[in-house]
């Protein structure tokens, strides 16, 4: 049994699924499968048990959740101590960018301005040792993790918005209109894969609708010329983003509930955060809030 192990075994016990969990680790799903397995075998004892799509914890799962996550908070805020201990790392911000990565670049940018010594350090992975802010997003449907949860983080603030869906500017769609009628030409991602368009991949088949996906990749602004250019219609999430760069385009509402998503801003559970990434968590968290106020 080892940390990346216990690391991955955490993640699965955070989400219930081992898909999500695979893409937050930035791994497949096969290998954390493999890893799980492993690691029951060698404990010798059934931690997961499957419920529908999803799993669920046995009570063994439960009791090895509880006397895993202090452990590896533990050890992961041992290099974060360390690593401010040194005189190098006073300023820097380690910071895990995996959803509403436009706003929290901006927040980056105007936190420099203010304090140019602080140094950014970007991190995606299994491995999230070391870092001190996570920025990530779930379906608003989706309950938050406890104190210890998100793998060895817990939950700091979290903003909850809408996803519109972006139709070209003349298009005969209403304000509103059902999720059938707003993919029907097909859609354009701002990724080949992912956790924006997985979320809604997964809710579109909440409503028995699967997509023809035209385009993908090259982020939100290439989303937006793709639909001014009647290549698809875009889902976009109506605050992160911010207003739609083109004037081709316009934000229509789905009708049908559930088109929400909540992101979330993160720090190391049993860690209490100094100096910089103290003072940028703060920033980011009251930026963040402003915005969703506009």
């Amino acid at each position: 049994m080892d940390l990346v192990q216990l690391r991955r075994f955490l993640a699965v016990a955070e989400t219930e699924h081992i898909t999500e969990s695979a893409r937050r680790l930035g791994t497949t799903q096969p290998a954390l499968s493999r890893s799980i397995r492993a690691l029951e075998q060698e404990l010798g004892v059934s931690l997961f048990e499957r419920s529908g799509r999803n799993v669920r914890l046995t009570p063994c799962g439960e009791l090895l959740r509880r006397r895993a996550s202090p452990l590896v908070a533990g050890i992961d805020g041992l290099g974060r101590e360390l690593a401010a201990f040194c005189e190098g790392g006073r300023h820097v911000v380690r910071i895990d960018v995996r959803a509403a990565s436009e706003a929290v670049t901006e927040a980056m940018e105007a936190y420099k301005r203010k304090r140019p010594d602080t140094r950014f350090e970007l991190g995606r992975g299994a491995d999230r040792a070391g870092c001190d802010v996570l920025v990530d997003a779930l379906g608003a449907d989706k309950e938050l993790a406890g104190v210890v949860g998100w793998g060895g983080f817990e939950v700091t603030a979290f903003f909850e918005e809408r996803i519109g869906v972006l139709v070209p500017l003349e298009s005969g769609v209403s304000e509103s209109a059902s999720l059938r009628e707003l993919t029907e030409g097909g859609v354009v991602y701002p990724a080949r894969e992912g956790g924006f368009r997985s979320l809604c991949d997964e809710l579109c088949a909440r409503h028995g609708v699967a997509p023809d996906v035209v385009f993908a990749g090259g982020g939100p602004s290439l989303v937006c010329d793709m639909v001014a250019l009647g290549q698809g219609a875009g889902f976009w999430p109506e605050r992160s983003w911010g207003d739609p760069p083109s004037g081709d385009v316009r934000l229509v509402r789905v009708r049908e509930g559930g088109f929400a998503r909540r992101v979330v801003i993160a720090s190391p559970a049993g860690c209490e955060l100094d100096g910089e990434p103290r003072l940028f968590l703060e920033y980011l968290v009251r930026r963040l809030g402003a915005r969703w106020v506009r």
